[in-house]
């Protein structure tokens, strides 16, 4: 195609490779993942971002905006019985 600027659309793939690394960082820190699903705003933010993405990247970031499953919660230990209170022997003795 003549006209073209092979040097801009080398310059843009590069810099989205670089977004897409970034990304990729940011959402593969625990923190950061978790700080970005709890607030609203940043949530909405990186699902547009996904959105503008190629395909072939969404699924793979999609995968890493899933909140984690929480692990299941064991199951409550029974309460230790209660033992019968000890008498004592010398109850109701006058000395």
């Amino acid at each position: 195609m003549a006209g073209m600027d092979h040097g801009a659309m080398h310059a843009k793939a590069e810099s989205a490779d670089e977004m897409m690394s970034l990304i990729m960082r940011m959402l593969g820190d625990a923190t950061i993942r978790q700080r970005i699903l709890a607030n609203s705003e940043m949530r909405r933010m990186m699902n547009e971002l996904i959105d503008s993405m190629p395909e072939d990247h969404r699924a793979e970031m999609r995968k890493l905006m899933t909140p984690p499953r929480a692990a299941p919660k064991p199951a409550p230990k029974p309460a230790p019985a209660k033992k019968p209170p000890v008498k004592d022997p010398h109850a109701g003795m006058v000395h």
